[in-house]
């Protein structure tokens, strides 16, 4: 019967899915493609799995495949929904279905919730503070779909689209259904469902006449009395009176609206705004204001510092590197404690640090080369000079491995020559321990630099001082490296090559270039300082990994002083 089929298997099409979500986004396939699914004969087939589509041979050059819909097509998850449903509705209007929808169209319903669901679920980006966008819930999207009037879906169920109910007006006074044809039915429908609330409330009251009740009919049972009588009509070209059930059929409304819509007007005849009843409760499960300050107030409590090398690309200051949220929501929850106040929970305290605050637990070190990560990222297509400085770049990198290996083999051979590297490692904090008072009070910044010798037993020498003795700028650093040369060095040395990274503001400056000269002026044995500087981005020292095992053995050790 049907040669083409549509297997709808997700574990197949898995990988594809995942790039469903992305900026760069091709709607007008995926809205091409649902078009299809509901255009389309699309019929099931009894000797397969209802989650099989089959179509005409004649119409199979001209569809597009799921293949192509999930390899070719990337869009938000809130445009595959939008389209989904409007798809769905589109064939609900061309159908004319009254309340249910029939079996191809079920089966379609199918596939489109399936592509929308399985996209949310693993085409989600990965990010480190994730905030919440209400405007995607499943339940928001449902409520601004049928306060529009379009189809939506409600646990796991399609309703249908606003639109007009039948209606017999051939007793009719009016003979409304004789001055009103369906397709203007339809028009007003959809005009009054693309409102918002107060617009629909305005369009009720624009088209109906109210009045003053003038007679009453005695009945025995009835208890209250109509205070007015409406007189509903509609602008087509002319005003057309109609009876009030065709203008609630047509709108798809009930009388209770009408009465709500009178009810709240103001003296001129528009609906107040003031009386919109949504909204005006607020959540049960909020937090507090006053709770979201406390924990405001608890985390601004620690001291923070700037970065050390990303101080000018990042405003993210940082705690210290002890610290974790956990461990900041222990120390919360003991403060609550003490002043028998109730705690939030740790999601919550988790959620304000993350959204309201700009803070981190380490101090990142910028290694990451510029011209490498440009090459990487594809730059090249884009900028043509980048190729040849990226070989450049790379070229330069391999001479100075190749030097620094040269001279660490050479210090090894010669008594008379040493290879040196120094660093300057990133800022320590004293006190350091486990102890909660720690974590509130303001640290003393100590700095540390080290100086590796190439050459055989790899002597290494740390030069600390803190905050208090100086700063890090190139005036410590060259005091620091003329210490070194006047007195850690034997007397037999008579040359030395010292390599570091190209920081402008320690290593590559006029000041520690004086100092070197100075040096080799004022030491009797030193002929020869060759100060040796390595390739932007690819400074990997011995030093470093002094640094690591300094940090490494910090994180389980109580420091109180420069002396620990």
């Amino acid at each position: 019967m049907c040669s083409n089929k549509v297997d709808i298997d997700f574990a197949k099409h898995g990988n594809e899915i995942e790039c469903l979500i992305d900026d760069d986004g091709d709607d007008q396939l995926i809205s091409q493609a649902y078009d299809q699914l509901i255009s389309q004969a699309f019929v099931e087939d009894n000797e397969t799995d209802t989650s099989v589509l089959t179509h005409n041979e004649d119409s199979a050059s001209h569809l597009i495949t799921l293949d192509d819909l999930l390899g070719r097509c990337s869009t938000s998850a809130k445009t595959l929904e939008e389209l989904a449903l409007d798809a769905l509705g589109e064939a609900d209007r061309k159908k004319n279905y009254d309340n249910d929808l029939n079996d191809s169209s079920t089966i379609a319903t199918i596939i489109l919730m399936d592509i929308f669901d399985e996209a949310c679920k693993r085409a989600k980006q990965v990010k480190r503070w994730r905030k919440a966008n209400p405007s995607l819930w499943k339940v928001n999207v449902a409520k601004k779909r049928r306060a529009e009037g379009s189809v939506y879906l409600i646990k796991n169920k399609i309703r249908p689209a606003k639109r007009p109910k039948a209606i017999d007006c051939s007793k009719c006074t009016f003979e409304c259904s004789d001055k009103i044809n369906e397709e203007a039915r339809i028009f007003i429908c959809r005009r009054f469902w693309s409102l918002d609330y107060v617009g629909q409330k305005n369009f009720l009251l624009a088209n109906m006449e109210v009045k003053t009740t003038k007679t009453l009919l005695l009945e025995r049972k009835r208890t209250t009395k109509r205070a007015y009588s409406t007189q509903c009509f509609f602008k087509i070209e002319d005003k057309i009176n109609v009876c009030q059930k065709f203008f609630c059929k047509t709108l798809c409304i009930s009388q209770s609206v009408i009465h709500n819509a009178i009810k709240n007007r103001d003296l001129i005849g528009h609906f107040k705004q003031d009386n919109d009843p949504r909204r005006r409760r607020a959540p049960t499960n909020k937090t507090p204001s006053e709770k979201v300050e406390e924990v405001c107030n608890h985390i601004r409590s620690f001291p923070s510092m700037e970065s050390h090398y990303i101080r000018k690309d990042s405003k993210r200051v940082y705690l210290d590197c002890k610290l974790s949220i956990g461990k900041m929501y222990s120390l919360y929850v003991e403060e609550c404690e003490k002043r028998n106040s109730k705690p939030v929970s740790e999601i919550t305290y988790r959620r304000i640090f993350g959204n309201d605050f700009n803070l981190g637990f380490f101090k990142p070190k910028k290694d990451q080369c510029l011209i490498c990560t440009k090459y990487a990222r594809g730059d090249a297509n884009s900028n043509p000079n980048l190729e040849v400085e990226y070989r450049e770049h790379m070229a330069r990198k391999e001479a100075c491995n190749n030097e620094k290996a040269k001279d660490k083999e050479r210090a090894n051979m010669l008594r008379e020559f040493v290879s040196v590297s120094f660093d300057l490692q990133a800022i320590l904090q004293i006190p350091s321990g486990d102890i909660g008072l720690l974590y509130y009070t303001r640290k003393l910044t100590v700095y540390n630099l080290t100086i590796y010798e190439s050459a055989l037993p790899n002597n290494a020498h740390c030069f600390t001082w803190s905050e208090i003795n100086g700063k890090k700028g190139s005036c410590e650093i060259g005091t620091i490296l003329y210490n070194y040369l006047s007195e850690c060095i034997p007397n037999y040395v008579t040359e030395v090559s010292m390599f570091s990274d190209t920081c402008g503001g320690q290593n590559r400056n006029k000041n520690v270039a004086a100092i070197l000269l100075w040096a080799v002026q004022k030491i009797p044995n030193l002929n020869i300082i060759e100060q040796k500087f390595l390739e932007s981005g690819h400074s990997y020292m011995e030093a470093d990994s002094m640094h690591s095992s300094i940090e490494a053995s910090q994180k389980n050790t109580a420091i109180y002083s420069m002396l620990d």
